[in-house]
């Protein structure tokens, strides 16, 4: 069994300070650092160094090198990993000292995915074999559909969540994670049978 993740990879800008800045204020920081990220990149390496055999697709820019690298030392193939002509997707973490953090997201290369790369990749993986998805990259309903239809055993964190994504149909879906935020949320999901839920 092989495992496919079709997802996210983003160039994470932390920045530590006492408190999240308020609208309008300017606040100093204590520590900057630039780290590898993306939910698709942290789930890659997870179930690799779990012992799954772990495929990454996805979209980068130029400037994102050092996450193929990343996941090439873990021992993931990037055979489906593309470069865009736009920059890697960012995220700009605030971490307060009490732990709250505030994060802005920008897409980038995440959102060049297209429904072509996803079936050419797709024909390289067989019934059975897992199928392991995040809000966080374009064209993710036909990623499901095409997905369901090649009879994978598909996985998704529908995180962050979207009103749009109250029209999956879930019933498709082997297992979902939800964040904290859309549990506490209420999201109700449509499905024809429910599939395995966890939380996180």
């Amino acid at each position: 069994m092989k495992t496919l993740v079709f997802g996210s990879c983003n160039l994470d800008h932390t920045y530590q300070a006492p408190r999240i800045v308020s609208p309008g204020e300017t606040l100093a920081v204590r520590r900057v650092s630039l780290n590898p990220g993306g939910k698709g990149v942290n789930q890659s390496v997870a179930l690799r160094r779990a012992g799954l055999d772990v495929y990454y697709a996805g979209c980068r820019g130029a400037d994102g090198a050092a996450l193929q690298g990343l996941l090439e030392e873990n021992g993931v193939h990037t055979d489906f990993f593309r470069t865009a002509e736009i920059p890697t997707g960012a995220a700009y973490i605030q971490v307060a000292d009490t732990g709250e953090n505030a994060i802005l997201i920008y897409h980038g290369a995440n959102f060049a995915v297209t429904r072509p790369m996803i079936d050419e990749t797709l024909a390289a993986f067989a019934p059975g074999d897992l199928l392991v998805m995040q809000n966080e990259i374009s064209e993710r309903d036909h990623l499901i559909e095409a997905g369901h239809a090649r009879g994978m055993r598909l996985v998704f964190n529908p995180s962050p969540f979207e009103a749009c994504l109250r029209e999956i149909d879930y019933g498709r879906l082997w297992l979902v994670f939800l964040n904290e935020t859309e549990t506490n949320g209420g999201m109700s999901l449509s499905t024809s049978e429910p599939p395995d839920v966890m939380t996180c």
